[in-house]
């Protein structure tokens, strides 16, 4: 399948959070991916810029121990940190299987 290059629509575009959501992969000691992704995710494509953030107390995760963990200044650092922000100016679309 060849993949053709298109132009990102003009507008803003809110997202949609029954259909998204902000995830992350960490491999595990070489043997396995560890996953987890955040409920509360707020995001918007205006004019060709994609911005957006996440609760970082709002991290799901599949061991409940690791949630408050995660929260922590080993990781998220939530109590400095509640919110991540991304922003992206540049956007590819890549075949997947």
């Amino acid at each position: 399948m060849s993949l053709t290059e298109q132009t990102l629509p003009t507008g803003t575009w809110d997202l949609d959070p029954v259909h998204s959501k902000a995830s992350f992969a960490v491999k595990h000691a070489g043997l396995s991916t560890f996953r987890g992704h955040f409920t509360d995710v707020t995001a918007q494509l205006a004019d060709g810029v994609l911005t957006g953030a996440v609760e970082v107390d709002s991290v799901e995760v599949p061991v409940d121990q690791l949630k408050g963990h995660l929260q922590g200044p080993d990781f998220f650092d939530g109590e400095r940190h509640p919110e991540i922000t991304f922003k992206a100016g540049e956007s590819r679309r890549t075949a997947s299987a």
